[in-house]
């Protein structure tokens, strides 16, 4: 690495979009805390059995949106200063086109990522071009990004929603973990314990007023029984139903695993 201070800077822009993220994880923690009323058990004499309903949905607060925007913008320009980084590395001046090239598909990248690269060394270029930044390329993650940041870009707020992809576990599910918990260490769990286990087979969309999450026959309820509600991404023709706090999580990782591998060329 010749230019030490361009990669610090490239890194304070990372490091303003985790202090977004890290923001908008201490709202989603305290937003699955602050609703214990919102899915509520219902008894069915006739069937012997416990309904859990949504009783109402939570509203998401305006700051979600905002926060998340923001992570995104950050995030997204980390990589432009990255790419503009390059280009200075190579020796060469930055044009009003140099941009870290994302685009929807394969063909268009490769029409196109020219002008974005521009003045860019052969390395780094090929670097970039084994990262595959479109749809279901290797980086379809950047490409969600990229296509949420300009989305957020041009409309008033991202549209989020609530979600619940996971609950309590039941009593016969905790009488199987502790069993195989001795099983495999050779002594008993000790302590109250609280497992959540998820809805992995069922789609996951918004909640709705009314929606029935779980049904079980009273001799399986938790009295306890919790269904942690999250925010999720709620943008169909891009990443329906992720929670944000993943989303991000994931995404602010693949941008900062992007700039160390290409530490190297600056």
């Amino acid at each position: 690495m010749k230019d030490a201070a361009a990669y610090g800077r490239i890194l304070e822009k990372f490091k303003w979009a985790q202090q977004h993220i890290d923001n908008l994880t201490r709202l989603a923690l305290k937003f699955r805390d602050d609703y214990p009323d919102a899915v509520v058990p219902e008894s069915n004499e006739s069937t012997g059995e416990v309904l859990y309903r949504v009783s109402y949905i939570p509203t998401i607060p305006s700051e979600v949106a905002l926060t998340f925007g923001d992570a995104l913008q950050n995030l997204r320009s980390t990589l432009d200063h990255l790419a503009c980084a390059l280009v200075t590395a190579a020796g060469n001046n930055v044009t009003s086109q140099t941009a870290f090239p994302i685009f929807d598909t394969a063909d268009e990248y490769w029409e196109r990522m020219a002008r974005k690269v521009k003045g860019m060394g052969q390395s780094a270029i090929e670097a970039i071009n084994s990262i595959q930044p479109y749809e279901r390329g290797v980086g379809h993650a950047l490409w969600q990004l990229h296509r949420l940041n300009n989305l957020d870009k041009h409309r008033i707020l991202l549209p989020v929603a609530c979600i619940n992809v996971s609950r309590s576990s039941t009593p016969s599910e905790i009488r199987e973990f502790r069993s195989r918990f001795e099983q495999i260490h050779g002594v008993g769990s000790s302590g109250n314990v609280k497992l959540l286990v998820s809805f992995s087979n069922r789609e996951v969309v918004p909640l709705r007023a009314g929606n029935v999450l779980f049904t079980a026959p009273v001799s399986e309820v938790n009295q306890d029984m919790k269904f942690p509600i999250d925010m999720a991404i709620n943008e169909s023709e891009v990443a329906k139903g992720i929670p944000i706090i993943n989303f991000l999580g994931f995404a602010s990782t693949e941008v900062h695993r992007i700039v160390e591998r290409m530490s190297p060329h600056l």
